[in-house]
């Protein structure tokens, strides 16, 4: 499956710069800890940009297979998604954790499948 890399990075870029993406704080609608609990995210209560972008990130845990997550590896939209930039020291430290959780658990099943 070839994903166009660009069109993905443009629609991502379109996105965040539609909004004021850096000083958002992850809305206590989407609780963080939900992803870093290795669960998927109730994406009816998204708010921000980071809450949307918390919910695309959950997408990784509806994956199976060892070669899907050898391409989110290799495709970089999840490191994209991560590497979330914000003003808010708090969102910071969110994205910081979700970041750490998730790269453990793409490591985990490309290393145990």
């Amino acid at each position: 499956m070839h994903i166009n890399r660009e069109h993905v990075l443009s629609a991502f870029d379109r996105y965040t710069s539609a909004y004021d993406v850096t000083d958002v704080k992850v809305k206590p609608k989407i609780d963080h800890t939900y992803i870093v609990a290795e669960h998927n995210v109730d994406r009816n209560h998204s708010k921000t940009p980071a809450d949307y972008i918390i919910g695309h990130i959950g997408f990784i845990y509806g994956l199976v297979y060892r070669q899907s997550f050898i391409e989110v590896r290799q495709q970089g939209y999840l490191d994209e998604m991560l590497d979330f930039k914000s003003d808010v020291e708090d969102t910071r430290e969110k994205f910081k954790m979700i970041k750490e959780t998730i790269n453990k658990y793409i490591d985990r099943h490309i290393e145990s499948i």
